[in-house]
């Protein structure tokens, strides 16, 4: 069984006491090994390569956790609406963490909002005279 914890950089880590031990499988060891060295790439900065390891990882295995994880590193990255997205699919997982289930739809609210906000700052307005059409005829 996967066991979860935050780690320091606030990503979920799949490596937990007893997984170790369950690892016997080689998916398991390649994926714990992706998911470590992802985790290592977010801490340093390198959120793009962080997202790569994360993606691979979660094509061997789809763990929940690994959709946190990407849509932490694609927040990092600007791509928003990915995140929103794979915040989403996170917490709609039935083995959620539920405390970073709240987190992830916490976020995922904080992102849409500022979709929202970014929309309408660009979205002319018919009181503003510049930006009204003019009169036909």
């Amino acid at each position: 069984m996967w066991r979860v914890f935050l780690a320091s950089v606030g990503l979920v880590s799949l490596l937990g006491a007893g997984s170790r031990a369950q690892a016997a499988d080689s998916t398991t060891v390649q994926v714990e090994g992706l998911a470590r060295e992802g985790l290592a790439a977010y801490g340093a900065g390198e959120h793009a390569r962080a997202l790569e390891l994360f993606e691979r990882a979660y094509r061997v295995r789809p763990v929940t956790s690994l959709l946190y994880n990407m849509a932490k590193s694609h927040d990092k990255l600007g791509n928003t609406d990915k995140a929103t997205e794979l915040l989403e699919r996170f917490a709609a997982a039935p083995d959620a963490d539920p405390a970073l289930r709240a987190r992830a739809l916490d976020r995922a609210a904080q992102l849409r909002e500022q979709r929202r906000k970014a929309a309408a700052a660009t979205t002319p307005t018919t009181d503003d005279p510049g930006k009204a059409s003019a009169p036909a005829g």
